[in-house]
């Protein structure tokens, strides 16, 4: 930058010419001699600027990187730089005698990695030339093989290497060149863009050198791993704040008073990039051309046209291309044969801005068939979508979630927006979230093979023409409350994956019972459906989810689903199970069946029926899942005795009737009634919840060492909840909750040969909620700590004397200061 400034500096010199003095002494004759010189001070000044030229079209938009850095507006980005430039510079005697420093800057395609790298390079270059000898940079394709990678490292020493060689050889040859300048001073290489992972001894970079430094920009940090770099930098996306930073810089209003509606407009638009540098660059640099950096100009265009300027429609040509060549190359040298990409493309079935489960997305990839049919067994299955959703995240294709349950990714706006884009490539037709009113299969192709068009505002299915390549259709979250055709799924005879939740159907078309391929059946919450058409004929079914639907029945033909794995009936009106229908589904691996009509039966009329079908479930050994209601304490403790729960990876058991309420994996509820002996509690259970257990008078339940999250709300028994011996045995507890225990009084009581009050400690308790407790004193009436919760919520403890958590004094500040894990 001083040198560009420097060179227009003399640019305006030779503008400033006075016309007179290149006139001689009585300005009737031309001064030839300095008009010479003013010519030959232009030609010079000509070069300079070409040298400038490609200096900047090598460091592409690095100008505009330097300003936002040396502002400090981007303080996080500008420590990972900075970061960069003291692990290359700095002779650290963690790197003495261990070869070359290798380091890996990594991040979503557009996110800003070269012009980071661009950055890291002229700051060397500038300000610590006299530590490298050598400078090079080599911008990667993606089309690089490795001996088209060695070709350029040497071009660029100017060393030629021939492409007839092989590249063994060339890496030797390569591999001495460096080494002869490295016997002169130090190296600085930088791989930008880097798609494919090599070793760095097979592309003839000599390893073993400390005085090689090596910095390779990637999407991947997977592929930084692969080529061992010692530390991996990771360019994230820009938060909200730091995207609307970057934009007012960007079109040149940093440091002004922005009235409201103009603030509101640039954080609409600078939210619509995704935190994607790329974008904001490229739609203030579009914008510039025809606004400027006239305030009152953005002014009137912010407010005319803020439509129009949201849509960021300027944008997709320039982003799009860079993403789009990042989304080629998604598993292109998969020695799995699977398609990473049309796992991506399925996740754009779904809405904008919708929330996976990543445990979920997973197993929908392995139902979809997107992993390939080589690999046949579920292990081998499961970890493939699971390097798969890496690689998606990796790439920044999808993001990760904040979520204290279960992990939670989504699908970056812009990346949906490039694969809807792409879908019209693609044998897949997706309109999710659109509001269409209106069935429309005319835009299908006749090849199509999977449809999305939920979240819309369809009302009924009407007949269209036959469809042989659709395998997959998704229809949920539409109302379909019109009649239906009978005949509308004959046009799709292949079918294999129909999801129909979140509807308000009342009846099935018949033609269901025809779709002889169909693998995957989904309609939950279909409230107002009260029965379903034979499934005799799906002998294929390996799905069948009714779950909070309306059916009291259960359809016909349920036992010739031999091939069926997944079951789920929970929350539904069934009233009875056949005899000995659980034997026929011999092959079920998740069987869900809580919070049913079972209860509403008399007990005199189901309790032989009852025994006989835990009897059938206790027979099925390749069960992993198991989701049931008992009908009593009694059923229950019979259930446990059998031990058939320790063959269960996860299960979640309730006595009585169950709320709505969202239970975790390994969960026993107890609804009014409770097990005075805690031998009938399975040790492995992570979550306990009581509700309305009003004969409980303590907690016994000393077994429960893996206990996790405890719930207990209306147990008006209750005077204290532990002893202070069962308290010790759970050391593993995260979450209490206690709410609407009207006459509890302690939450830890001493043990009764206990002299003195030990202390107590909540060393693994993350969460502590105490509500409507009127009678609650102290949580112990020893010394106790509880410096470790993150989350702490109490309400309505009017008598609440004491609390066990550090509270001091700050100094200077006079203010009571929490414990730093405290959030909430």
């Amino acid at each position: 930058m001083q040198d560009a400034y420097k060179t227009l500096d003399m640019i305006r010199d030779c503008c400033n010419v006075e016309t007179g003095s290149l006139l001689c002494w009585c300005t009737c004759l031309a001064d030839y001699r300095r008009r010479y010189l003013v010519g030959k001070n232009i030609s010079r000044i000509k070069e300079r600027v070409n040298e400038l030229t490609n200096e900047f079209q090598r460091n592409r938009g690095i100008n505009t990187v330097d300003r936002q850095y040396q502002q400090g507006e981007l303080t996080r980005i500008c420590r990972i730089i900075q970061q960069i430039i003291s692990n290359a510079v700095d002779n650290d005697i963690r790197y003495y005698n261990q070869g070359a420093v290798v380091l890996g800057v990594c991040g979503a395609s557009g996110v800003g990695k070269t012009e980071a790298g661009a950055h890291v390079y002229n700051r060397i270059l500038n300000q610590y030339r006299s530590h490298f000898n050598t400078f090079i940079w080599v911008e990667a394709s993606y089309e690089d093989d490795l001996k088209e990678l060695q070709i350029k490292i040497a071009r660029k020493i100017d060393f030629v290497l021939s492409s007839d060689e092989s590249v063994r050889d060339n890496a030797i040859l390569l591999e001495n060149a460096l080494q002869t300048l490295l016997e002169t001073g130090k190296i600085l290489l930088i791989l930008d863009n880097m798609r494919k992972a090599f070793s760095l001894e097979e592309i003839g970079i000599p390893t073993l050198s400390n005085s090689l430094r090596i910095i390779i920009t990637s999407p991947s940090s997977s592929l930084c791993r692969q080529m061992k770099c010692r530390e991996r930098f990771a360019l994230n996306l820009l938060t909200d704040e730091e995207a609307y930073l970057l934009l007012i810089n960007e079109v040149g209003l940093a440091g002004k008073v922005l009235e409201g509606e103009i603030e509101f407009g640039l954080k609409n638009i600078a939210k619509k990039c995704g935190g994607l540098p790329l974008a904001i660059i490229t739609f203030a640099k579009h914008h510039l051309k025809f606004i400027g950096f006239d305030f009152i100009s953005w002014k009137r265009a912010l407010m005319s046209e803020l439509d129009a300027f949201s849509s960021l429609k300027y944008i997709e040509e320039e982003v799009f291309r860079d993403l789009k060549l990042g989304y080629e190359q998604l598993n292109k040298y998969s020695s799995y044969g699977c398609n990473t990409r049309e796992c991506l493309l399925y996740c754009a079935m779904y809405p904008r801005n919708h929330a996976f489960v990543a445990e979920e997305l997973m197993k929908d990839w392995m139902t979809e068939g997107l992993l390939g049919e080589e690999m046949e067994g579920i292990d081998e299955r499961f970890g493939k979508a699971k390097e798969i959703l890496e690689e998606l995240k990796d790439a920044s294709f999808l993001v990760g979630i904040i979520s204290d349950e279960n992990e939670i990714v989504k699908m970056h706006p812009l990346m949906f927006d490039m694969a809807s884009k792409m879908e019209k490539k693609t044998p897949w037709f997706f309109k999710p979230g659109r509001r269409l009113r209106k069935f429309v299969y005319e835009d299908w192709s006749g090849d199509v093979e999977r449809v999305s068009l939920m979240g819309n505002n369809l009302r009924e299915l009407r007949t269209c023409p036959m469809f042989c390549k659709l395998t997959t259709l998704f229809l949920q979250g539409n109302p379909l409350d019109l009649q239906l055709d009978n005949d509308f799924f004959n046009s799709f005879p292949n079918l294999k994956i129909l999801n129909l939740s979140d509807t308000s159907m009342g009846i099935l078309p018949k033609s269901l019972s025809s779709l002889k391929y169909l693998t995957v059946l989904l309609l939950q919450n279909c409230i107002y459906l009260t029965c379903l058409p034979s499934l005799a004929e799906l002998v294929e079914l390996m799905v069948l989810d009714v779950s909070g639907s309306g059916i009291a029945e259960f359809p016909d033909g349920m036992n010739h689903l031999t091939k069926l794995l997944f079951l789920n009936l929970s929350r539904t009106r069934v009233r009875n199970f056949p005899l000995h229908l659980v034997t026929s589904l011999h092959n079920l691996q998740e069987f869900s069946m809580i919070g049913c009509d079972l209860l509403c039966l008399p007990r005199s009329l189901m309790q032989e029926d009852y025994a006989a079908f835990i009897e059938d479930v206790r027979k099925l050994r390749n069960l992993n899942v198991f989701d049931f209601t008992f009908v009593s304490l009694q059923s229950f403790k019979e259930y446990i005795s059998s031990q058939h729960w320790l063959w269960l990876q996860s299960y979640k058991f309730s006595v009585g009737a169950l709320g709505k309420g969202k239970l975790r994996g390994n969960t026993l509820a107890f609804m009014k009634e409770f097990p005075n002996d805690p031998i009938w509690l399975p040790w492995n259970t992570s979550e306990l919840l009581l509700v309305h257990c009003n004969a409980v008078t303590q907690m016994t339940i000393p077994n429960l060492q893996n206990l996790k999250f405890l719930e207990i709300f209306n147990c008006e028994g209750l005077k204290y909840l532990f002893k202070y011996g069962v308290w010790c045995c759970l050391r593993n507890l995260e979450e209490l909750v206690i709410a609407n225990c009207r006459n509890l009084e302690k939450v830890i009581e001493q043990d009764d040969d206990e002299n003195s009050n030990p202390q107590v400690c909540w060393r693994s308790l993350r969460k502590l909620i105490l509500s409507n407790l009127p009678e609650l004193r102290f949580m112990y009436s020893g010394e106790a700590q509880c410096d470790f919760v993150q989350t702490i919520g109490i309400w309505s403890c009017c008598k609440l004397e004491r609390f066990p958590i550090s509270l001091w004094v700050e100094n200077y500040a006079q203010k009571l200061k929490s414990p730093c894990s405290l959030k909430e």
